[in-house]
């Protein structure tokens, strides 16, 4: 009897351990991840997000991210609004269009800068078609999206070479399609940006040449873009978000002591041939846009027409999440060239 009683006590012991073990695996389970849907264009200028999910760094996070590409921020911006993205990336200039009308969107992370020691955009030209500014009049021109950046980039180069918008025929074209459009004559200028600028230029026949950095033409220091999201995504999404800028201020601290590995990314986001990859410009990347670039396009764009003159920004332009640590410092646009 008491050996029995041993027996069941050992046995009640081994079930009471392995409910316990049992637990504790299950307790030791991964969290269930959040998913944000982040969109973005296919340009060296997405670095950061690259970066991101290469390194784990929204792992770290419990984010899984699903990106989807667009031709332009515009269109980012549009699928944002309508709640289809949680966030993404967009120029500035389509980034305050959606502000003045009253859309409730913040800038949550990031800002690229073009700058004199950072050049990534260009306009390209046909040398064959173009071979002084005075043939601009009447050729067809490409760019990218029309209600963005690129737009008023191209209209303050025409003014300034004494053209206006409706005295050329500019058309949408998607960047990785500019080069062949240039190459064969369908397009006569491209805004361009990397990593299809250098792209271009390897033109065999040497037809392809830049004219301008049209991105410069006006300032040492442009604010180019920023990451976007809608203050319902906010409000719903607030600890994922949070997430996000934490994942993405560490790839940006990331990229600066690591240009040579990062730069493998770009070829395997854009199917750039990874012998150009070390040719490549990049933008000065830094962890948030300056009131003060963003309002100097809001002056550009009242004086050429984007949007109506007497249109201001709201109070907040900028979501600050509140515990999210600093990270290595980062560029504001305005560094020397190192």
């Amino acid at each position: 009897m008491i050996r029995t009683s041993r027996v069941r006590i050992r046995a009640g012991l081994c079930c009471l351990l392995l409910l316990f073990f049992s637990a504790a695996s299950f307790g030791q389970q991964k969290p269930e991840r959040s998913l944000l849907r982040i969109g973005y264009i296919p340009i060296a200028e997405c670095l950061p997000l690259y970066v991101a999910v290469e390194k784990g760094f929204f792992d770290k996070y419990g984010i899984e991210v699903e990106l989807v590409a667009f031709g332009g921020g515009a269109k980012i911006l549009d699928e944002i609004e309508a709640g289809n993205l949680d966030a993404g990336i967009s120029n500035m200039v389509s980034f305050v269009r959606s502000l003045v009308r009253g859309e409730e969107l913040y800038s949550v992370f990031g800002a690229t800068y073009e700058t004199e020691c950072h050049q990534e955009h260009a306009l390209l030209v046909n040398t064959d078609i173009i071979k002084r500014a005075d043939d601009l009049r009447g050729v067809t021109v490409a760019v990218n999206s029309f209600r963005n950046i690129d737009e008023l980039m191209v209209r303050m180069y025409l003014d300034g070479t004494g053209l206006r918008w409706d005295e050329v025929n500019v058309i949408e074209v998607g960047f990785p399609d500019m080069a062949s459009m240039l190459q064969d004559g369908r397009t006569a200028m491209a805004s361009i940006v990397e990593p299809y600028t250098t792209l271009a230029l390897q033109d065999e026949c040497g037809r392809v040449e830049k004219i301008a950095n049209h991105y410069l033409g006006f300032s040492a220091s442009t604010l180019v873009t920023t990451y976007v999201s809608s203050g319902k995504a906010i409000r719903e999404k607030t600890d994922v978000l949070r997430g996000f800028v934490q994942a993405m201020r560490q790839a940006t601290s990331y990229i600066s002591a690591h240009d040579g590995e990062v730069r493998a990314f770009i070829g395997t986001y854009t199917s750039v041939p990874s012998e150009l990859l070390d040719r490549i410009g990049l933008p000065e990347f830094g962890m948030e846009p300056r009131r003060m670039a963003i309002n100097a396009h809001l002056q550009h764009m009242k004086r050429f027409g984007c949007i109506d003159s007497s249109a201001a920004l709201p109070d907040t332009v900028v979501w600050s999440f509140g515990g999210v640590q600093p990270a290595a410092a980062a560029s504001d646009g305005t560094d020397e060239c190192r």
